[in-house]
């Protein structure tokens, strides 16, 4: 089990440290990681669980994220504390097959229909999918 961190960076050559974030399976973001380093995040190619804490500072969180859902389409858990529209959900469904577990913290301000639309979609796609939670809700499982 891998985990990317700046450290883990730093203590490397350019090229190993490309090397490990292919190889990476399991990336924690922190509220302290900057945009940067998110970019360096591109080259993931295998990451199995995805968590992001605090998106809100990160420059342009959204596109970074959605350039990285379709390399990584053995992504199983993404945790996000970031809102999530219907371009995100459209993006989880269609690159992400083997999702497990989604959490984030809310719906951004879209179009109900449109995000219900999103979910179903996601609901088709991701077949795996057990756990989804967003906000304050309790989690969707399996029986509902």
């Amino acid at each position: 089990m891998q985990t990317f961190t700046r450290s883990a960076t730093h203590q490397t050559s350019a090229g190993n440290a490309a090397d490990y974030l292919k190889r990476a399976t399991i990336i924690s973001v922190g509220e302290k990681t900057k945009t940067r380093a998110l970019l360096a995040l591109q080259r993931c190619a295998a990451i199995r669980e995805l968590r992001i804490t605090n998106p809100f500072g990160l420059e342009h969180h959204d596109e970074l994220l959605l350039g990285l859902l379709p390399r990584n389409p053995s992504l199983r858990l993404l945790h996000t504390s970031g809102y999530a529209g219907r371009r995100f959900l459209r993006a989880v469904a269609a690159n992400c097959p083997q999702l497990r577990e989604l959490r984030f913290a809310d719906f951004s301000d879209e179009e109900e229909s449109k995000l219900n639309a999103a979910m179903a979609r996601l609901a088709r796609a991701c077949s795996e999918l057990h756990t989804l939670s967003w906000g304050n809700s309790r989690e969707v499982d399996d029986e509902c």
